[in-house]
């Protein structure tokens, strides 16, 4: 373990001449503390260094995301369907009425795609 965190301090102890950017956060007395006893033998910049370097966070979602995949997943499903018979050699069956229910179920589905996207990326 002692020899893992000398690697770490090797890589990322360096003095950097292109470290130039500074970041600042707010945080509770206790966070500070917490952030501190983690960093262990890392000065508190490495240790956020070397955390924020490595680790992503993964967004999290709520029901309305998967609810709003299903409804996604059933349209693609309609409009997969409608393409096909459009471009199968049934062109002549294909009247107005199937050319309207394709052009719904795209806006439907690009209305649908803009929420699922403001849905992720609020959570970010």
């Amino acid at each position: 373990m002692k020899k893992e965190l000398k690697n770490i301090k090797r890589t990322f102890g360096k003095k950097s001449n292109n470290r130039k950017e500074k970041i600042e956060i707010r945080c509770t007395r206790l966070e500070k503390e917490r952030i501190k006893y983690n960093a262990g033998m890392l000065s508190v910049s490495e240790y956020l260094r070397m955390v924020g370097l490595k680790n992503k966070i993964k967004p999290q979602v709520g029901p309305e995301f998967f609810n709003l995949t299903t409804q996604l997943k059933c349209i693609g499903n309609n409009l997969n369907q409608l393409t096909k018979l459009f471009h199968s050699n049934l062109n002549e069956l294909v009247d107005l009425n199937n050319a309207e229910k394709l052009l719904r179920t795209h806006v439907e589905t690009k209305k649908l795609l803009d929420e699922v996207k403001e849905i992720i990326f609020d959570k970010m």
